[in-house]
């Protein structure tokens, strides 16, 4: 810092930032690169892309790690690796800069590199000292009712069969997709590490969050939806930061423990029922463009009906009327043609169809039948619908 400068120059190149308000349902959204994307497809500019960062082993190489899932549906996919000759101490100024205007502290160049990769890519990672897993083991599996266990922040937490913990085979190290543990804790002295990118199932690392009170940057992303795909390139950005600021050279080969695929969904799209939804005409053009530029995958089906794949980083995408509501967003809700006229049919002889099932209701309620109200949002199998 060069000494005299006005404080609010310094400020605005090293700690400005801007605060967004992003909904439950964009779990991309919440890392730079995410709004980078964002910004990427509503300007019509090229996103540059993250490099696949894979360094070349060394032959003798002879760190070896086992991967066990025992709960699939709770971490379909976990990956690990060991990177040895780190060196700790402070990370380098401008990743300091990132992590304080994101409200984070800095704590050691290894623990700063996992924030940062936090905050860059949106993946949740996890580093551990692997001279305290003397397994070389990492397992995955449920929490026994009534165990106890201690996070990072010094706090003993009583865990029941709802936590996803990860272990070394045999003792608990984290609390998955949650906090990791004190017993694995990065020190001053740590020079082997173990890194850990994985995917959990959102439902799994909720309930675990809710029961215990802990909403960590980690769970928050985990429980609405993180990018399967997101972890392997997450890994190796993590292997090349810890290469370039803490001396690390990878010491393993990368174990990819891919226990369950998941399959994205096949979303039928018309141009019809695109155009009925928005209330005007919108070119197929269009569509498709808007769709490429959000990363879906389009197979023409007939002649006014695409097949859309969404991609990994949006769990968001499911059906056909969010596709819709992409396309309108990226064509701009101001853009929305306004109409000053409306009309429509109304039956005055019968305003309220329904209004004769009043009857029916208190007859059957006479009969000694009892009336059932759900709620709309409920699934079918929860109603008995299915």
């Amino acid at each position: 810092v060069t000494p005299g400068i006005p404080f609010q120059q310094y400020y605005n190149d090293h700690l400005l930032s801007i605060e967004l308000d992003i909904t439950p349902n964009r779990p991309d959204a919440l890392s730079h690169y995410g709004i980078a994307r964002e910004i990427a497809i509503k300007t019509s500019r090229e996103l540059r892309l993250f490099s696949t960062y894979e360094p070349k082993i060394a032959q003798d190489a002879n760190e070896n790690v086992k991967v066990i899932i025992d709960d699939p549906d709770g971490c379909p996919r976990y990956i690990a690796g060991v990177v040895k000759n780190i060196e700790i101490g402070p990370s380098p100024d401008w990743m300091i800069q990132c992590l304080t205007s994101a409200g984070q502290r800095s704590i050691n160049n290894v623990v700063d590199i996992s924030n940062f990769v936090l905050l860059e890519m949106g993946h949740p990672t996890h580093i551990f000292d692997f001279r305290l897993i003397p397994t070389n083991t990492i397992g995955v599996s449920r929490a026994k009712d009534g165990q106890i266990f201690t996070t990072l922040d010094e706090e003993k937490r009583t865990l029941n069969s709802e936590h996803l913990l990860i272990t070394d085979g045999e003792t608990p190290i984290a609390l998955a997709g949650i906090m990791g543990g004190l017993n694995t804790a990065v020190k001053e002295d740590t020079h082997t590490v173990l890194i850990e990118s994985a995917y959990f199932d959102p439902i799994t690392i909720r309930k675990g969050s809710k029961s215990l009170g802990m909403l960590t940057e980690a769970s928050r992303r985990f429980e609405r939806g993180a990018d399967i795909e997101g972890a392997y390139s997450a890994f190796w950005r993590i292997v090349e930061l810890l290469e370039n600021h803490a001396n690390g050279k990878m010491a393993s080969n990368i174990v990819d423990n891919y226990a369950k695929r998941i399959q994205p969904p096949n979303i039928v799209l018309r141009h019809k029922r695109a155009t009925s939804i928005l209330g005007f005409d919108i070119s197929e053009s269009f569509i498709k463009d808007s769709l490429e530029k959000l990363g879906v995958q389009i197979q023409k089906q007939k002649t006014d009906e695409w097949l859309c794949i969404p991609p990994s980083h949006r769990p968001d995408l499911e059906r056909e009327i969010d596709l819709i509501e992409e396309i309108v967003r990226i064509h701009g809700y101001d853009q929305i043609p306004d109409n000053a006229n409306f009309s429509s049919l109304y039956p005055d002889k019968e305003p309220d169809p329904t209004n004769k099932l009043k009857d029916v209701f208190t007859s059957l309620k006479g009969f000694g039948y009892q009336q059932c109200y759900n709620n709309s949002l409920q699934s079918l199998t929860i109603a008995g619908l299915a």
